[in-house]
């Protein structure tokens, strides 16, 4: 599952419009968000390495719902593809969509790091 790349203008719109934060709020809110998220995924990515398919997807649970609560949606759903492959033990889901997943997640932090 790939759907269209999250956009750093979008996410702080949806911020903003729902929960009415200002720049400095949302600014605050991404920087938890790519500090938390990037050590989930070096957890996730570990979990994967060792083969454990239930600690993939307790990460992926919780990088799942970070990111639907400021709507990254496509990482959002990426970590839900790889949650529901750990929970059914399904290793070939988890590896396959992994990469994805980071792949997402840094080009998004890349936006957000050349706007800051």
């Amino acid at each position: 599952m790939s759907g269209q790349p999250d956009k750093l203008d979008t996410i702080v719109s949806y911020l903003e419009c729902e929960f009415g934060m200002n720049p400095e709020e949302s600014k605050e809110i991404l920087d938890i968000f790519f500090e938390e998220s990037e050590s989930l995924i070096v957890q996730l990515e570990e979990a994967i390495k060792n083969g454990d398919c239930t600690q993939a997807a307790m990460h992926a649970h919780a990088i799942k719902g970070s990111a639907a609560n400021i709507n990254a949606l496509n990482i959002s759903g990426l970590a839900l593809e790889i949650e529901s492959g750990g929970k059914n033990n399904n290793r070939s889901a988890v590896e396959s969509n992994f990469p994805l997943l980071k792949s997402a997640f840094t080009q998004l932090k890349k936006e957000y790091a050349s706007g800051n």
